[in-house]
């Protein structure tokens, strides 16, 4: 995204980070999985051994720590990625729902073929916040994933559940910042 600021004004690049998302994650899936097939094929090079880890010597010992500090950055990558992606769907699912709500006198004309027209808008609208809340639901778990991730190498044990909570809460406001959540509510 800073690349993409350098060359482009703020506004076209989440434009454009938007429209090639996809190109993007993509590539970056294929470049990690090559990156995790390399670290697999070192760890295969290994011989089988039935001694201890703390028996073996310490340049044994730090393969098998270099191949799993490899493991521990190819999961951050992916967890970052799939939020990047869930993220992205999140906000555009946002807008929708907020303009379902916004625009409600047109829903008439929306769902003018069917029978309850306002049942009709009832319903997508159940399943639109039904899609919004399993996507918050995805990103957050990617996120709190990296979390206990990056807590359990920094001091091998888990986040702490207020420190989940205000991670997911601080996401959460930014995503809805981004939607343009907060300025409907003040406008009104």
């Amino acid at each position: 995204m800073r690349v993409l600021q350098k060359k482009f004004s703020k506004v076209q690049s989440i434009i454009l980070y938007i429209v090639f998302a996809w190109i993007i994650v993509y590539f970056e899936e294929v470049v990690i999985g090559y990156q995790l097939y390399q670290l697999h094929l070192v760890f295969l090079s290994i011989a089988k051994l039935s001694t201890p880890f703390v028996n073996l010597a310490a340049g044994e010992q730090n393969r098998f720590k270099d191949y799993y500090e490899g493991i521990c950055r190819h999961h951050r990558k992916r967890l970052a990625i799939i939020a990047k992606e869930s993220s992205i769907q999140l906000v555009l699912q946002n807008a929708i729902l907020i303009y379902d709500f916004s625009h409600r006198p047109v829903t008439e004309l929306y769902y003018q073929y069917y029978r309850f027209p306002t049942a009709q808008w009832i319903f997508v609208i159940i399943i639109r916040t039904i899609s919004v809340s399993v996507s918050a639901y995805c990103t957050s778990l990617a996120l709190v994933e990296d979390l206990n991730m990056k807590c359990y190498t920094e001091s091998k044990k888990s986040a702490s559940p207020f420190h989940v909570f205000v991670n997911v809460i601080k996401v959460l406001a930014n995503i809805a910042l981004s939607t343009g959540l907060t300025t409907s509510f003040i406008m009104r």
